[in-house]
């Protein structure tokens, strides 16, 4: 049906259009008239969603397609697309060297959930958020060359704030020789925060490297608690000196 520029045509939605269900209004192009390719369609149907290359839209607006869903446009130069990919992988980019701001009156949350937030610039990655949200605080329970004896308490400090604590580790700077381990034990409050303890085994010099990787029990360090190292164990030779325990983690949100 052709219609002038004056002309208006009405069409009772109730009625089942071009191969539509009833209450819904499909637009194909001629070539797709009798609906035998629905490639290029704009559906709108009763209940008020519209479907862009999609017969069933299942919200107010569904845009199918397999490249870019939609562009945004200033010009024939500046524009924003947004395209959804196999396994919902989403990319929203700009034209030109266009800068893409996020303006929330609200707080703004970025929530990957069991993903990596990623940094990056030009593709290379520059940090992630686990990264630049690490923290560690090292501590030194003796000075350089005096021989460790055990004991509690070799060293006393209190947490600045709430720590999550992810690993433990621990060094010297003179190995433990002839036999048995050096034990490390890390409390919280008088208690330990480790049910299996550090260990740093003979002629080495890291805990890195132990055959028993330490396993924490709490992890949640309290803001202000006061935390203790003890020396549970040295070597036969005690000839082990200059140690340092370092905390690992990040401050607890």
């Amino acid at each position: 049906m052709g219609l002038s520029k004056d002309q208006v045509a009405v069409i009772d939605i109730g009625d089942t259009v071009v191969g539509g269900t009833s209450g819904s209004i499909l637009f194909v192009d001629a070539a797709n008239a009798l609906g035998q390719d629905n490639a290029n369609l704009f559906w709108n149907d009763s209940t008020d969603r519209l479907g862009i290359g999609v017969t069933d839209p299942d919200s107010k607006i569904e845009v199918l397609a397999t490249t870019t869903q939609q562009k945004w446009s200033y010009d024939a130069d500046s524009f924003a697309t947004m395209t959804v990919a196999d396994t919902s992988h989403t990319t929203v980019a700009t034209g030109e060297s266009g800068n893409l701001t996020l303006d929330s009156a609200g707080d703004l949350t970025l929530d990957a959930d069991s993903g990596t937030m990623t940094f990056a610039d030009g593709g290379v990655t520059l940090a992630t958020i686990a990264s630049l949200r690490q923290q560690s605080f090292m501590l030194a329970c003796s000075d350089e060359t005096t021989a460790l004896t055990t004991g509690a308490a070799k060293v006393t400090f209190r947490m600045p704030y709430a720590f999550t604590l992810t690993s433990v580790t621990a060094s010297v700077t003179t190995a433990p020789t002839t036999s048995g381990l050096l034990t490390v034990d890390i409390n919280e409050g008088g208690s330990t925060i480790l049910s299996t303890k550090i260990t740093i085994d003979l002629t080495e010099k890291t805990s890195t490297t132990a055959a028993a990787q330490p396993v924490i029990s709490d992890a949640a360090l309290a803001s202000d608690a006061e935390m203790t190292i003890d020396i549970d164990a040295i070597s036969g030779g005690a000839s082990e000196a200059g140690l340092k325990v370092t905390l690992i983690g990040h401050q607890t949100p």
